[in-house]
């Protein structure tokens, strides 16, 4: 990937409205005649400084492309999972109810609702009647653990047997041990250990290579609790590992194109409940963060425009 080529991020529609450049939530107050041209240029990809040039002698161009920069409007790899889906932002804003999260007794209603809903209910046809097996113990205790025990450590063997569900299958070659779309495997996990925590590991961000199922220490720093909205602060204090999924899209994009985004988010989806099922069988808690400042962690770790943060999960005892 050319790290010089900028693009307009996908996900950020654009308007023009009485003289303003309107670029998702931001608005800017100058440069409305270089739109819709500017837009076009960068959809397809082009250099900073060729689209500085194509505008030459408009002193404003320079200065809106660099705030459209710095606003992750224009960007130089794979949008973020929040800015890949912004542009959907209008239709969702006709489906949100405000009040049903200031209203503890009208949320509860609609969650019972929603998870017990069947949209076959109304059908004149007799249901056909599972059988009433037995579910594991692990699954019947499987749920999030939103605090945890911060006076206890996790085992090196226990954090040991967490990871191994991504390590690589022996057993078949170039194999792991979920499904991935073309066999490909493009999460990268890195791990954020708190102090004194795990045993017989120092404070600090390690990446695993699930290739030689080991950890390799990339810095001493730690995310800051900072970087988590309030409500998930106490989440990630108390535990002692954050285990973050990172979407390497040079790794699927080349077979699957803008398609090995969406495959890249099953992927995830199967990781995390792969995960959780294995924390969970060994008698720690975790718990699924879906957002966070995930920019920040992206710096942290040094991360590729190619790469971006999708997910991260809290493990600790629970």
């Amino acid at each position: 990937m050319n790290n010089d080529v900028l693009y307009w991020s996908a996900g950020v529609p654009f308007r023009i409205d009485n003289n303003k450049v309107i670029a998702g939530a931001l608005k800017f107050s100058y440069g409305s005649e270089l739109f819709p041209e500017l837009y076009y240029l960068t959809v397809n990809g082009i250099s900073k400084n060729d689209l500085i040039g194509h505008f030459k002698g408009n002193k404003k161009a320079a200065a809106l492309i660099r705030e459209l920069i710095s606003a992750r409007v224009l960007i130089k790899g794979v949008p973020r999972l929040n800015e890949m889906f912004y542009g959907l932002s209008p239709y969702t804003a006709t489906l949100r109810d405000e009040e049903l999260y200031l209203d503890p007794d009208k949320l509860e209603a609609a969650k019972n609702k929603i998870v017990n809903r069947n949209i076959c209910g109304d059908l004149q046809t007799v249901p056909v009647r599972m059988e009433d097996t037995q579910i594991p113990d692990h699954l019947r205790s499987h749920c999030s653990t939103r605090s945890f025990d911060a006076d206890k450590k996790i085992g090196f063997d226990e954090l040991s047997a967490f990871l191994a569900v991504f390590r690589d299958n022996k057993f078949r070659k170039n194999a792991r041990f979920y499904p991935s779309a073309g066999g490909l495997y493009p999460i990268d996990i890195y791990l954020c250990i708190k102090e004194k925590r795990v045993d017989k590991l120092e404070k600090g961000m390690y990446y695993y290579c699930p290739v030689n199922n080991s950890l390799y220490k990339l810095s001493d720093c730690i995310i800051e609790e900072s970087f988590h909205y309030p409500t998930n602060r106490e989440i990630y204090s108390s535990s002692a590992v954050s285990v973050l999924m990172v979407y390497n899209s040079g790794c699927n994009m080349p077979k699957y194109s803008y398609k090995g985004y969406a495959y890249a988010l099953l992927d995830c989806g199967i990781m995390t409940e792969l995960l959780y099922t294995e924390v969970s069988r060994l008698g720690a808690g975790c718990c699924s963060i879906g957002d966070m400042d995930f920019g920040k962690v992206e710096e942290m770790l040094g991360l590729p425009p190619e790469s971006v943060m999708l997910h991260t999960i809290e493990i600790g005892p629970k």
